[in-house]
Formats: C-alpha cells, structure tokens, sequence
C-alpha cells in the first residue's frame, strides 16, 4: 500500500513538472512571434518599393500560416497594422500635387505652378478664376511642347504622362483676380509612387519675347571718354594765383546716372589707374549682380546696385592737391562760375549742390543724369602759384531688357 501512494505521488509530480515546462514553451514562442511581428510592424512604416512590400508580404504569410490559429491575444492586433500598411502603400488612387484656394493675382500678373510627372502617370488639373483670364496654357517642360492652351476662367484637364517629365502651368490674368488651382497625380506604379526626383531650373537666354517667356532688366554701361580727359587746371606762373576751368560731359541718350572719378595732383605725369574706371565697374557688377538688388536707388530701397559699384570703387591716389568741384546741369551757369569773383556761389550761379564740394580731394561719385544730356563740371583752385592738374573719367550707366526661358530637367534619384 505504502508502494502504491509512492507511485501515484510520483506520477503527479511529473506529470506537473511536464505542464509547467509546456506553459513556459509556450510563453516562449509567443514571446518570439511578437517580437518577429513588431520587426514587420517597424519595416512597413517605411514602404518605399514594390519589392520591399512582397517581402513583407511573404515573411507575414508564414507567419500567420503557422500561427493563426494560436491562442496569443495580440496576434491579430499586430497582422491587422502591417496589412493596413501595405494596402496604403498599394493604394494607386489620386493624390494632390498642390491645392492652392483663394491665391490673389494682381492685374497683368503671371503666375507658374512647376509639379512632375513620371510615366504613365495620370494628372488632374482644376482651375477656376472670378475674371476672365488673359491664357493658360499646360507645358511639357522638356520639349517645350504645349499641351493645353485656353482663355476660359474655369478649366479641368486630365492627361497621361509619356516620359519622365516636368511640367508647369502658366496663367496670365487682364485684372485682379482670385483662382483655386488643384493639381493630382495618380501614380502608374508603387515605384512611382515613391520614386524621389528633383526639378532642376536653368536659364536660357532668347532673342525675343514669348509666352513662356520672362523679361529681365541689367545694368548696361559703356566709356563716356575713350581715355581720360586731362586738365591744366593752374601753373605756376599764373599772376592772380586763381584759375577756373569747365567741360561738358556728353551722356549717351539711354544713361540714367553717370560714375565718375576725378584725381588731382600737382604732377602731370599719367598714373596706370588711370582710365580704369570701366573695368572697375565691369568688375564690381559681375559680384554685385548676385545679391538681386535693385538696379537703381530710390525711396523705398536702402542701396542700389550702382550705389553698391559706388562704393565698391576706391578715390584715386591724392597727394594733397584740392579743388573747388562743381556740377552744372545746365550750360548758362557755367558762364556766371567763370565770371564771378567771390566766395558766396549759391547766390551767384545755380550748380548741383549734392555732388559738388569746395576744397576736395580726389574723389568718386555718382549722379543722375540731367534732362539735357549734358553735365558741366567746373574746376577751381585758389592755391598760390603751383601747377594743379587734374584727371577725369567717366562711365555711362542705363539698363537694357533681355528676355529668358526656364529650362527645366526632371532627376529620378
């Protein structure tokens, strides 16, 4: 009898060694599963490719062909976020490009929306506008081939893309308006759904003005004097010790203002700076451009292109040689500086008081251009018995128009 209770105690204990060892099996295996699910979970947040799907696909298929029946509370819970994931990947219906509502035009205004398209994409356009509307057209960015051109104030359009391409939409409006642009894309493929590209902008010169086309305004200068215009402003051997002289400055018919640079010295020897003002300011422009300053300084622009090239220009070399230096605009008054023997010039002759100065050095300057097309300088000197000479040079600043395209190339990365 004592035999047989040893038996049956015996038979227990293994048999509840047994259960335990499968309940921690188990545990164990639900513990692996998990952690095999939450990887998927992790590599489907970032689908980008046809082929990254299919594994995934594949890896989940096993996994749920051998656990699906299981008891684990949170296998369907897991399976559940990675299929809604790949059906969002796989899901090939529109999406928008741009959906600009309410956007202001301005009266002969045009505006350009860029977007791409990879082939055998669809794209759905839709535009609507409060006023009628000058043109718009849709462009083939690439070939520069124009697939829709219309002048109504509401417009939808689809299109399928043939090649890798750019394209734009280019509206031109008679008045103020407002407009609603949407732009979608139906994406031929997973792969061009996630395809990465880049739009890449060139600028290409034209002769002349097109509707696609941009007009442009640069700064335009040229020589006023082929060299230098030399002055004997007084010698030593002058009795009164005093001398006056002028010079009409032709302006070419298109200048707006003029940079000049006037050197004073008692040498009459030729110095090499001398005449290099145009390369100065050729120079100067060619940095200065890139900063998309205005052209020319006025009330709402704190500096100017050719303020910048002004300031850009170092005064000739002085050796302490001066000279009463004024501007004329108009030629009468050059006579009343050249007769008049006092000190009190404002009352005496009318003169450009701005770009004058009395006992000045070398210097630089810039100044508008008169009405005339003509500007006088007029030079004095009161030192005493001593040759004063002096160097002029003198550069013409207009603006001419230029027209240019947008030349855009599509990069698949």
């Amino acid at each position: 009898m004592n035999l047989l209770k040893k038996i049956i105690v015996l038979v227990i204990i293994i048999g509840g060694i047994s259960s335990c060892g499968e309940e921690r099996g188990s545990k164990s295996m639900e513990k692996s599963v998990y952690s095999d699910l939450d990887i998927l979970i992790e590599k489907s947040k970032n689908l980008s490719n046809e082929q990254l799907i299919t594994t995934i696909e594949n890896e989940l298929s096993a996994l749920k062909n051998q656990f699906a029946d299981s008891s684990f509370s949170k296998f369907n819970k897991k399976t559940e976020i990675i299929i809604e994931a790949i059906d969002l990947a796989k899901d090939l219906n529109y999406t928008f490009l741009t959906d600009k509502k309410g956007v202001f035009a301005e009266k002969g205004s045009k505006y350009i929306e860029t977007f791409y398209g990879l082939s055998k994409d669809s794209i759905k356009i839709h535009f609507d506008a409060d006023k009628k509307i000058k043109s718009l057209i849709v462009l083939e960015e690439q070939s520069g081939r124009q697939l829709k051109k219309v002048s109504k104030s509401s417009f939808d359009y689809v299109f399928d893309v043939y090649f890798d391409n750019p394209f734009s939409i280019i509206v031109e409006f008679y008045e103020e308006s407002y407009f609603n642009l949407s732009i979608k894309k139906r994406p031929a493929s997973i792969d061009n759904k996630f395809a990465i590209c880049e739009i890449i902008t060139d600028t290409l010169i034209v002769d002349k003005k097109t509707k696609t086309s941009f007009e442009g305004t640069k700064l335009k200068y040229e020589k006023i004097f082929n060299e230098p215009k030399k002055f004997v402003v007084s010698k030593n051997m002058s009795i009164s010790g005093e001398s006056k002289i002028y010079a009409p400055i032709e302006l070419p018919k298109n200048t707006i203002e003029f940079i000049y640079t006037l050197r004073i010295s008692g040498s009459t020897d030729k110095l090499s700076e001398d005449g290099r003002l145009y390369n100065q300011v050729d120079k100067s422009y060619k940095k200065i451009k890139v900063l998309g300053l205005p052209i020319w300084e006025s009330e709402g622009n704190s500096t100017s292109i050719t303020r910048e090239i002004l300031n850009s220009i170092f005064k000739p070399k002085t050796d302490n040689y001066t000279l009463n230096v004024f501007f004329f605009d108009k030629e009468k008054e050059i006579k009343k500086f050249i007769n008049y023997t006092g000190s009190d010039y404002s009352s005496a002759f009318a003169y450009d008081i701005n770009n004058s100065a009395m006992s000045t050095e070398s210097r630089v300057g810039l100044i508008k251009k008169p009405r005339s097309g003509f500007s006088y300088i007029g030079l004095q000197t009161n030192s005493t018995f001593r040759d004063t000479y002096a160097w002029l040079d003198a550069v013409a600043l207009s603006e001419s128009k230029f027209y240019y395209k947008l030349k855009r190339k599509l990069i698949r990365k």
